[in-house]
């Protein structure tokens, strides 16, 4: 599926963001751990559906904010996380990093298992204490939004979900009906490097330069519109760097250039959506620590579950939708035509190996890393017509 966005964008704040106060609010997810979270509150008293976004390295809940005021629109309710280090939330503690601090992959493990748990967690309190709406024919349920490096989270909750105590699953099975895959680079989906791939990070122009001009290089990579060759050809083409832009697109390019999404709507808020401290503190180690191929496992175990089983997976009704911007970084295109390329192999391998997810992949024309930022009615919109009932699959 392929949708457009739309030609021209707003570029200043509406009148309704900036009145809106987006209060973080706490969540307990057991051990004395809270996540704090911001949320639109029902649209109505009619059954809605609830987005819960997870997000991904430094840019936090408050990214979601332009998202607030208008999903009632959308008859939709957004709970944005604040994952483990980010404002307000709960440090990670020398335990958990500890889980880090070592080659064992099976510590590697039980870290990402833990951090999915408190997902499984807070969906559960969500569902207790905020009275969200039950999935049903006329509308309802929750979907779950991993963004980014937030998919690594997201996808360790589908991935353990059957070894979390079966109170968890009976409480999710009437509410969790849609899970999206957001913006997903091939790392955090445990594909190696190809050769020659390019990062702000390992720069040696940007790798001496002063640390706040470092962080705004990176910002201005995450945040361009890229013009990847890949997508001017019909049928778009695949699986070469060379098809795709991996550095950030000058000004001079006048034909295709589009302003970065931190300078082109209210800059400020952009600014102060992110904690490069947490992001530091939560993910160096992360990243420093978690192989690919454990990463991979986790992919594999979340799509097709345990390997040579008749047992369907729990939430077998779950619905997977994967979303792809094509003007976001190339190291997002790379990861979805990985995937996609192997989840066709899974596919082969259906009722022999493993059984597979069905998987439906949304490509964006024209949006960025940042979409939900720069257009979020489209973002809304999409997430709305996707998140419908089980019933009506």
């Amino acid at each position: 599926m392929v949708l457009r966005v739309n030609d021209e964008l707003s570029f200043s704040a509406t009148a309704a963001t900036a009145r809106h106060i987006v209060m973080l609010q706490n969540a307990p997810v057991g051990n004395g751990v809270q996540l704090t979270y911001i949320d639109s509150g029902p649209p109505s008293d009619t059954p809605y559906t609830t987005i819960v976004i997870v997000h991904g390295h430094s840019y936090h809940a408050r990214n979601f904010a332009r998202l607030i005021p208008r999903a009632p629109a959308h008859n939709l309710r957004v709970i944005a996380l604040n994952r483990r280090a980010y404002p307000g939330s709960t440090p990670l503690g020398p335990a958990d990093l500890a889980l880090l601090d070592n080659t064992d992959d099976e510590k590697h493990t039980a870290f990402l298992r833990a951090r999915g748990e408190e997902i499984a967690i807070f969906l559960v309190w969500a569902i207790e204490n905020l009275k969200v709406s039950p999935a049903g024919l006329s509308g309802g349920g929750i979907a779950l939004v991993g963004w980014s490096l937030g998919t690594a989270i997201t996808l360790a909750f589908l991935r353990h979900l059957p070894e979390y105590a079966p109170a968890i699953i009976d409480a999710l099975e009437p509410y969790l009906k849609t899970f999206f895959i957001y913006e997903s680079a091939y790392a955090t989906l445990g594909y190696p490097a190809p050769p020659s791939g390019y990062h702000p990070f390992q720069d040696t122009d940007i790798a001496d330069l002063p640390a706040p001009a470092r962080s705004e290089a990176f910002t201005a990579w995450l945040a361009s519109y890229f013009s990847h060759p890949c997508y001017a050809a019909n049928p778009p083409q695949r699986l070469s760097l060379s098809l795709l832009q991996l550095r950030s697109p000058a000004p001079s390019e006048s034909e295709t250039f589009h302003p970065p999404s931190h300078t082109n709507i209210n800059p400020p808020a952009f600014a102060a959506s992110a904690d490069s401290v947490a992001g530091e503190h939560a993910e160096k180690a992360f990243y420093g620590a978690v192989r690919g191929q454990t990463l991979k496992d986790q992919l594999i175990g979340a799509i097709c579950g345990a390997p040579n089983t008749a047992q369907p997976p729990p939430l077998p009704h779950l619905r997977l939708v994967h979303v792809t911007c094509t003007r976001s970084l190339w190291t997002i295109q790379w990861g979805t035509w990985a995937f996609r390329a192997e989840l066709a192999r899974w596919e082969d391998q259906e009722g022999t190996e493993r059984r597979v997810r069905p998987v439906e992949f949304v490509q964006i024309e024209g949006a960025n890393h940042f979409w939900h930022w720069d257009d979020p009615d489209a973002f809304l919109a999409l997430v709305s017509d996707k998140a419908q009932s089980r019933e009506e699959v």
